[in-house]
């Protein structure tokens, strides 16, 4: 690790939880740019603008900037800054929008790891160096290792989470600078209220069925004779 890394940990608190959001951290999610595919687990974790560590990532992204160019430091913008604002402004109206579901005068800090992998199958085979776990203790006294089906790493818990700041130099490959987040680990720390669409109401758009309906035709009997239950000739269906 870098010695111009910078290592924190987010913490969720009761009056400032921390809301895992848009997580790929159990399979990476493909991207392809250029035709060259790569392979990244990421998430992001939203935060109250007035979250007690809000400076503590400023300070972390302001450090890996003056640790990485200490002579003619960059200018980074906003969006290539792995802090964000939550809210988008309409370029005609000016008018500020949420970005996505539960993000409405938030913050979220946007991390990933990426696969050494360039193809699925072998991107899916990579052992996943994100620490994944509960936030409870298994028998040995060490934190349970979560697994996907275990369905508590889901887009609304509240979590902990290591993360890794840096400073990414473009320059050999004709990219923006930017910093980045890297993922260390996530631990869950509560649930919370999923995002994504409300579950339908079954008992206002459903009726109650009047007489269930069985295999084949109602009332018929399986007795051999093709001409009891065969298809109805094409003319019929006109």
């Amino acid at each position: 690790m870098a010695g111009t890394d910078i290592e924190i940990v987010l913490s969720s608190t009761k009056d400032h939880p921390v809301i895992l959001s848009f997580p790929d951290l159990f399979t990476p999610k493909e991207y392809e740019n250029e035709g060259r595919k790569s392979y990244v687990r990421e998430a992001n974790f939203i935060i109250d603008e007035d979250h007690p560590q809000v400076d503590e990532i400023k300070a972390a992204i302001r450090k890996a900037i003056g640790g990485k160019w200490p002579s003619n430091p960059p200018t980074i913008p906003v969006d290539r800054r792995p802090l964000r604002s939550g809210m988008v402004e309409d370029p005609d109206t000016g008018e500020k929008t949420a970005r996505w579901d539960g993000y409405e005068n938030k913050l979220f800090v946007s991390a990933n790891r990426r696969c050494k992998a360039t193809d699925r199958e072998s991107a899916n085979a990579e052992p996943n160096p994100i620490q994944l776990i509960d936030g409870i203790r298994g028998p040995d006294k060490k934190f349970i290792r979560l697994k996907e089906s275990d369905g508590k790493l889901y887009a609304g818990c509240k979590v902990n989470a290591i993360l890794r700041i840096y400073a990414y130099d473009g320059t050999k490959h004709n990219n923006p600078h930017r910093i980045n987040a890297s993922i260390e680990a996530v631990q869950f720390a509560g649930h919370g209220e999923a995002f994504g669409a409300k579950p339908v109401d079954v008992e206002d758009k459903f009726g109650e069925v009047d007489g269930l309906l069985e295999d084949g035709f109602e009332g018929g009997s399986d007795t051999g004779d093709s001409s009891s239950n065969s298809a109805p000739a094409a003319d019929d269906l006109l």
